[in-house]
């Protein structure tokens, strides 16, 4: 019964009596007195529960239409990561630009740079320096106990077969 008063199977204009005789056998389970009863209370819950979900999905489109609007005032800085600036760095780097500019300097060359303040861009030009030589040498180990020497020419096993 609930499903149909929900679905709209079963109207608000229909009488009890209508109502019953569309599952005279189901409904028949239930004395009149309480079943006409029942019908009426849960049909005031089902309006209860209607009005308190239409009253959430407005608070809810309020809610996020402010929301929107302090994001718009307020956006959200892209990060590090996710902007162009560590790909221009590592082209910067391979060039060899941190060896010949000032961080400083480096960081003025590029536009992009400065979405972010110089100590950040400073920190981040160390770490780009610092992590190719670690990075190379954790590489080299990895090279050392690969599993498939073959597929890689330089391999230490692979210069011994050839010798």
């Amino acid at each position: 019964m609930r499903r149909g008063i929900i679905d709209r199977t079963i109207a608000n204009d229909m009488t009890p009596e209508q109502v019953f005789a569309m599952d005279p056998q189901e409904h028949g389970k239930w004395k009149w007195q309480n079943w006409k009863t029942n019908l009426s209370n849960l049909r005031e819950a089902i309006a209860r529960d209607r009005g308190r979900m239409a009253a959430d999905a407005r608070d809810f489109g309020h809610d996020l239409a402010r929301v929107k609007k302090l994001r718009e005032a307020n956006p959200v800085p892209t990060p590090w990561h996710k902007s162009e600036c560590p790909k221009l760095l590592k082209k910067d780097v391979d060039d060899g630009l941190h060896l010949t500019l000032k961080p400083k300097q480096l960081y003025a060359k590029r536009e992009e740079y400065r979405a972010f303040t110089l100590t950040v861009f400073r920190n981040h030009i160390y770490q780009e320096v610092d992590s190719r030589p670690k990075r190379e040498m954790r590489f080299e180990r990895k090279k050392k106990v690969w599993k498939y020497p073959e597929l890689h020419e330089d391999h230490p096993r692979l210069q011994k077969r050839d010798s």
